[in-house]
Parts: C-alpha cells; sequence; structure tokens
C-alpha cells in the first residue's frame, strides 16, 4: 500500500483492514514480499487505479477519456509468480455488498506486462462506468508521477530472461 498522507485516513484504513485480516504490505520491498506471499498460495490484493509511484513504473494509458498513467507493478507481480489475474469489484447496496469477478487473465497472455497491465486497467473503467457509485475515489487520479529521478530507488520491475 501507499500510506495516505493524511493521518486519519491512513489510520482508519489501516484498523479496517486489520479487521478484516488483511495484511499491508509497505512500499519498500513490495514486489519481493508480494512475490514470496503468492508463491507460498496466499493472495495479494492490489488496487488497479493508482497513479504509479514513478513514470519508471507505469505505462501511458487513459481512465475515464483523460490520459492516465498505468501502473504496472501488479501486472508484473502476477507474471513473476505465475499466477492468475483476477480482477474484482465491489457492487452493490451498503450491507449487501458483492465481490464481482470482471475478469481472468493469465499472465502469460499475449502482449506481456505491458498489455497486461492495459487490459486490467480497462476492464476496471469498464466496471467504474458501469457502476460509478460504486468507485471509492481518495486520491487524484489523473496526476503526474515522479520523474526519473537519479536519487530515486528503482523498484525491479523489470523481469529477468527466465520471466518472460
Amino acid at each position: 500500500v501507499h500510506p495516505p498522507s493524511v493521518r486519519p485516513v491512513r489510520d482508519f484504513l489501516t484498523a479496517l483492514r486489520l479487521r478484516g485480516g488483511i495484511v499491508e504490505i509497505e512500499p519498500e520491498g513490495a514486489l519481493s514480499r508480494a512475490t514470496d506471499e503468492l508463491t507460498s498460495g496466499k493472495v495479494v490484493v492490489c488496487v488497479a487505479d493508482q497513479v504509479p509511484r514513478s513514470k519508471k513504473h507505469g505505462i501511458h494509458g487513459s481512465f475515464l477519456g483523460k490520459p492516465a498513467w498505468v501502473d504496472k507493478a501488479a501486472a508484473v507481480l502476477a507474471t513473476r509468480a505465475r499466477v492468475l489475474f483476477v480482477v474484482c469489484g465491489a457492487h452493490g447496496e451498503p450491507g449487501s455488498e458483492a465481490v464481482v469477478v470482471l475478469d481472468i487473465f493469465h499472465p502469460d497472455g499475449p502482449g506481456g506486462v505491458e498489455r497486461l497491465a492495459l487490459r486490467v486497467h480497462e476492464v476496471v473503467e469498464a466496471f467504474v462506468r458501469a457502476h460509478p457509485e460504486d468507485w471509492l475515489w481518495l486520491h487524484h487520479r489523473w496526476r503526474e508521477p515522479k520523474g526519473l529521478q537519479a536519487s530515486a530507488v528503482a523498484l525491479p520491475l523489470e523481469l529477468s530472461a527466465g520471466e518472460g
């Protein structure tokens, strides 16, 4: 997770996750830790409509008709761990919400990591268009991520030759 900068929001979300038995993975070392979790048979949830941490970790796309950056970290994660990428959305009236499987992608599909990231993003956008009342928007979705600063720590988002 990228902890929200507003402390009360961060505390609320952390408490909510803990009540549901959800363990947060902090950004530092997240890809390695999440890969370990997946390969040990656990489930990892990624929020698919976030702006990537830096331009290096994303690709250009669009969201709701405006240019937007698409984070490719979840696609890299699914490809590295060789697990299915299940895209879900929550829909329904408060108290009777249901988690709906929107699509399932195999990480070895055509187009590689970038195409997988764009396809997942398209599915999320279609869900938001169909159910805008169910999209919880707490961030500036169309902002520019950080640039490629020399001092920035690069996340290992590229696959090695053995990973595809």
